[in-house]
């Protein structure tokens, strides 16, 4: 004991206990390797920001035992075959794109499928499967300071904001899970540094009843231009709740609870009563990518593309690759590469020319990023067509 710390050790130390930090625990658990997780938050995430869980990741899921129930919260393929756009929610329909990548069916590349589900459902169902392995200790509404690294390994002082009470960690690796502006790569000197968009939006996660406008023509992404900013609804249990990410909002307002609701009911654009109840908020601006900052290899150069999908691909696969270099008397540096996530989507033929006078407020929005691009858009007349009309679009 120096100071009245406490000390202990572990192979791993984990800062951040999101998806990934809880994905990487684990994964090193199946090594037989042991790790101890930090997070600064109380709990796991209220407020999803990421929805999609790639074929790949899903992957992960059944690796690590949980698999099945990560699709039961899903969308399913009803929900995940089109995006599309309208002038308001209850309104007409603009055009749809079809989205192979969201879509929740299996394909010959992979045993499994992807699926669009809410973060925090992950993160709940992986911090209890986190909790029940033996080789991981978790620590939430815990800070992490003082993190230093030396030939020997890592330490680092947490501090349970509960109590007070500090521990000194020493473990042999630290994994920097702890986003965007990490604590962790800043002590060690390898910043991730991010191009955003000069596009802000404000994040509302939502339940409101809006089948009866929705049940015919569901969608991963449903696009509104509306006279009061572009936005986006985001269905995340295909029931009741719901998120949208409002453009357009001037940023020196306060947004609060009541604007947003009465936004939403603007952008249904439908004299319907149905109650909206307003969860969380938050301020959210899209990246154009990320890069890291010149340092030392200890963290591997990984550029993002799709929200969490990429990194809990990689980061555990780096620390592997990096334990069995280290064991066979040699340091090894990845360069990890992701190509482009989404590509340029076909849209459904249309009649009309509704979108010619869409698609200047969607650009202007920013909104039309969120696409994945999709060159040479076109309209689509009419609500929806048959399912099984839907099944012979998508096959060919």
């Amino acid at each position: 004991m120096k100071d009245n710390v406490v000390e202990t050790e572990t192979q791993v130390l984990i800062v951040g206990g999101g998806p990934i930090g809880l994905m990487g625990s684990l994964l090193l658990s199946r090594l037989g390797v042991r790790s101890l997780v930090v997070d600064l938050r109380g709990r796991t995430s209220t407020h999803p920001r990421s929805r999609l869980l790639d074929a790949p990741s899903v992957e992960l899921m059944r690796e690590v035992g949980v698999e099945q129930q990560v699709i039961d919260t899903g969308l399913g393929p009803d929900w995940t075959e089109y995006n599309r756009w309208f002038d308001c929610l209850a309104g007409k329909e603009i055009c749809r794109v079809p989205t192979p990548s969201f879509h929740s069916v299996r394909t010959d590349r992979s045993s499994s499928m992807p699926v669009m589900t809410a973060q925090d459902h992950v993160e709940a169902i992986l911090y209890d499967q986190a909790a029940g392995d033996p080789n991981v200790d978790l620590r939430f509404d815990t800070t992490a300071s003082q993190l230093t690294q030396d030939d020997a390994g890592v330490s680092c002082t947490i501090r349970d904001n509960r109590s007070g009470d500090a521990i000194l960690v020493s473990a042999e690796f630290a994994i920097g899970a702890d986003g965007l502006r990490s604590s962790t790569r800043a002590a060690i000197g390898t910043t991730l540094e991010a191009d955003f968009m000069d596009v802000f939006f404000q994040d509302v996660i939502f339940e409101a009843d809006f089948s009866s406008h929705t049940s015919d023509r569901q969608g991963g992404l449903l696009f509104i231009a509306h006279p009061m900013g572009n936005a986006v609804f985001q269905p995340l249990d295909g029931v009741r709740r719901w998120r949208c990410q409002i453009g357009g909002f001037d940023r020196t307002q306060k947004m609060t609870a009541e604007f947003a609701e009465n936004w939403i009911r603007s952008a249904l654009g439908a004299n319907d009563p149905a109650p909206i109840e307003v969860r969380t908020m938050t301020e959210w601006q899209f990246p154009r990518g990320r890069r890291h900052g010149s340092g030392r290899p200890e963290l591997p150069s990984v550029r993002g593309v799709r929200g969490a999908d990429l990194q809990l691909r990689v980061d555990v696969g780096t620390l592997r690759t990096r334990r069995r270099a280290r064991a066979g008397g040699g340091e090894s540096r990845l360069r990890l590469r992701a190509g482009r996530a989404v590509r340029a989507a076909g849209a459904e033929p249309v009649a009309g020319r509704e979108l010619d006078a869409f698609r200047p407020r969607l650009e202007r929005s920013g909104l039309h990023r969120r696409a994945g691009r999709a060159r040479g858009l076109r309209g689509v007349a009419g609500r929806g067509r048959s399912a099984r009309e839907k099944r012979v679009s998508h096959s060919d």
